[in-house]
């Protein structure tokens, strides 16, 4: 995905567009909102976009990547980019920098069973 600031857009893009689209029980942006992840934050869209896009799909779903070896990529900067977006509370960027991908990776892995380790190593 490139970055996430469509996602702001997401419910009035589907409102222009409900001509062309069949019926539906909910918003798209409720649709979205979990218990999938978004891995994307695009730097280049800067503070503003990733706000918005944390208010269209909440701050539980997004998680951040560097986009390595990529041409947007601000690698090695992009955390502490990251870390200096101000209006964005550091209890939210410690979801984006670590806590959701946790709990992401931990629900993947719950799933598969775990390796038997051998007495001898």
């Amino acid at each position: 995905m490139a970055g996430a600031c469509w996602a702001a857009w997401l419910d009035e893009l589907a409102e222009m567009s409900r001509h062309a689209l069949p019926p539906r029980a909910r918003k798209p942006s409720e649709y979205i909102r979990g218990p999938q992840y978004f891995q994307s934050i695009q730097l280049h869209e800067g503070e503003q976009s990733l706000r918005h896009a944390i208010e269209a799909l909440g701050e539980d779903t997004l998680m951040f990547a560097t986009d390595y070896p990529h041409s947007e990529s601000w690698f090695p900067k992009s955390v502490e980019a990251v870390l200096g977006w101000r209006s964005i509370s550091e209890t939210v960027r410690r979801k984006l920098l670590w806590d959701n991908a946790a709990r992401c990776y931990a629900r993947l892995t719950a799933r598969r069973p775990q390796p038997v380790l051998h007495p001898l190593g």
